[in-house]
């Protein structure tokens, strides 16, 4: 039996529940981690026990059939878990007992015209999950589709940066950095701080400072950065080329318990590929006035996007 910790998946009977099992089960052999999935069973408020016991047996079953192939593929299968309840509460509940190092649920197909729903699913457990969530889109590409990481040189992109060198190494990916600089640089932009590049040649010669402290040794690594005037849109056109899209969000613990802020949230929506979201604590101590002004900085980019 396998000492990794498990990935679990919320697992739903709809049209991307076999292909998200397929990904996290692809994902969970090449790492060697056991796979587990969490299915909620719809609430019926005048079921009897015995009949609610019945569906679960039956929903078991038909995962079970589901997760033939990775049986046959030497996955290792954890015991399905079936709950009733919401399926975000009952994922995240079930991800922390079973001590699980990732949560993987469905995102919505690539032709889905606008692919993250508010009020989904994978937007709830996101929101909510302390865990890194794999919000499968499609299944993996060709060998040579990369690893992308936006990377605005911060602390928590730093953790990003750490997961998505692994995952790239994992599924054996080039790894593609990307950072959005300003298309013009007027007197309204605001520079939080020193280490926030402002044009091309500023951004090259900082992220060549930040990427030391990371090991990407062995991995082939295009540090890519292009001027756009909104970072969420640069990024999610970088997703179309992209197996796997790898963003690190703060923790906005002292305001929102269960925000990522909307700049995560607009990349989520409009990415095309499977994006690996790792919510970020501690790294980046905040003081009130700090929180407020980026608050503040917030409201304004929503407003002139409304």
């Amino acid at each position: 039996m396998s000492t990794a910790k498990p990935l679990l998946v919320s697992f739903a009977f709809d049209e991307q529940g076999a292909e998200v099992l397929d990904l996290a089960a692809d994902v969970a052999s090449r790492i060697g981690a056991p796979l587990g999935v969490v299915h909620s069973l719809g609430w019926r408020p005048f079921e009897s026990t015995e009949h609610r016991a019945a569906r679960a047996e039956q929903a078991e079953e038909e995962i079970s059939k589901l997760l033939g192939p990775a049986r046959e593929a030497g996955v290792e299968l954890l015991k399905p878990v079936i709950r009733r309840g919401q399926p975000a509460d009952a994922a995240i509940e079930a991800g922390n007992e079973l001590g699980a190092q990732m949560l993987v649920t469905g995102g919505g197909g690539t032709e889905t015209v606008r692919r993250w729903l508010l009020g989904s699913v994978a937007e709830s457990i996101v929101r909510s999950s302390n865990l890194p969530v794999l919000v499968a889109r499609r299944p993996l590409q060709g060998d040579t589709s990369p690893v992308v990481c936006p990377l605005d040189l911060s602390p928590h992109a730093r953790e990003g940066l750490r997961t998505a060198a692994a995952m790239a190494r994992v599924l054996g990916r080039p790894l593609v950095t990307l950072t959005v600089v300003p298309a013009e640089l007027d007197t309204g932009y605001v520079v939080r701080n020193d280490a926030i590049p402002v044009d091309e040649a500023d951004a090259r010669d900082k992220i060549a400072v930040f990427v030391q402290s990371v090991d990407l040794e062995g991995l082939d690594v295009e540090h890519r950065v292009v001027a756009h005037a909104d970072a969420a849109t640069a990024i999610a056109a970088a997703s179309e080329e992209a197996e796997l899209l790898v963003m690190a969000t703060r923790s906005f613990s002292e305001i929102t318990p269960t925000g990522m802020g909307a700049f995560t949230e607009r990349v989520l929506r409009a990415a095309a590929s499977s994006v690996l979201v790792q919510r970020v604590f501690d790294v980046e101590p905040e003081t009130d006035e700090q929180a407020m002004r980026r608050l503040g900085q917030l409201r304004a980019s929503a407003v002139s996007h409304l």
